[in-house]
């Protein structure tokens, strides 16, 4: 008898979505691999987003979704936007405007399976080409 094994969630991209002269959105595309033959509901998934300089990690903002559907036996994908402050990145940055930014996401997901409800962390480092460039 074979073994069923538990959800995964993996960033799959990040780009950036809608600039404005306050708010840049970041927009976070979530794949959620169920491998059960049973779907489920992904409750919640929350994470943030943080500027790696250096050895140091700055926040920039967060996201969060609630109540999405997990089909059984395969893959679903979540599209979650993020609004970040330009300000706090810029700052963040040290006024770096235009140039190549080291993202991480970290968050978790509570998947509700019936049968399981497992918590999943996940995380991703990633570079952002071009921020805010003009």
């Amino acid at each position: 008898m074979q073994e069923s094994k538990e959800p995964s969630i993996e960033i799959a991209s990040v780009g950036i979505g809608d600039i404005g002269i306050e708010s840049t959105t970041l927009n976070v595309a979530l794949s959620i691999n169920n491998p059960m033959p049973l779907g489920g509901t992904l409750k919640s998934v929350k994470f943030g987003v943080f500027l790696l300089k250096q050895d140091t990690e700055s926040f920039l903002g967060n996201g969060e979704k609630d109540n999405v559907r997990i089909e059984g036996g395969g893959v679903t994908r979540a599209e979650i936007p993020v609004k970040l402050k330009n300000a706090a990145v810029i700052s963040a940055a040290g006024g770096l405007i235009g140039g190549d930014l080291d993202i991480v996401i970290r968050g978790t997901a509570a998947v509700d399976l019936k049968i399981a409800a497992p918590e999943i962390p996940f995380e991703k480092k990633v570079k952002i080409n071009g921020f805010l460039k003009g």
